[in-house]
């Protein structure tokens, strides 16, 4: 069944809210030791037959677009990969020379999922989610594939 891929907007917010605190406990999510509100960040959503099937949270900043957070709710369907590349285009649009984004050492899947499309890992900082649980203490200690979750991994991908 196809998917539609549109900008968020304000009728699309309690939804995702909703998801985005399923997916990290809490509509406010930490990347580089800053914290971002789900609910006042620009997006992306994936629909299917008007039901939420995934969003995409980003920020532009100069010639930078960095994803805050990508989500597919129906996985393993292209939902991801197509949000992706609307976000890519949007970034061109808007004078974008690269896009980048964090994860952390335990997200085998995305680290995988984003280097099939092109992103290098361009730094590593270890034990920054340490720090990044000063922020937010719900961040879990153990992944649930058993692995400590202790570094942030920078990953960008040139326009």
């Amino acid at each position: 069944m196809p998917f539609q891929i549109r900008p968020m907007d304000a009728s699309d917010r309690d939804s995702v809210c909703q998801a985005v605190e399923a997916f990290w406990g809490s509509v406010v999510i930490i990347a580089h030791l800053e914290s971002f509100n789900c609910d006042t960040l620009p997006g992306f959503v994936a629909q299917r037959d008007a039901a939420l099937v995934g969003f995409l949270h980003y920020q532009i900043d100069g010639e930078a677009c960095e994803v805050l957070t990508l989500a597919a709710l129906t996985p393993r369907q292209g939902v991801g990969s197509a949000l992706m590349a609307a976000i890519e285009a949007h970034a061109r649009t808007q004078g974008c020379t690269r896009l980048h984004l964090v994860t952390t050492n335990d997200n085998r899947e995305a680290l995988a999922f984003y280097q099939n499309r092109g992103f290098h890992i361009k730094t590593v900082f270890p034990g920054r989610i340490n720090a990044a649980r000063k922020i937010k203490p719900s961040i879990p200690k153990i992944a649930e594939n058993g692995i400590p979750i202790e570094d942030e991994i920078l990953l960008e991908k040139t326009l």
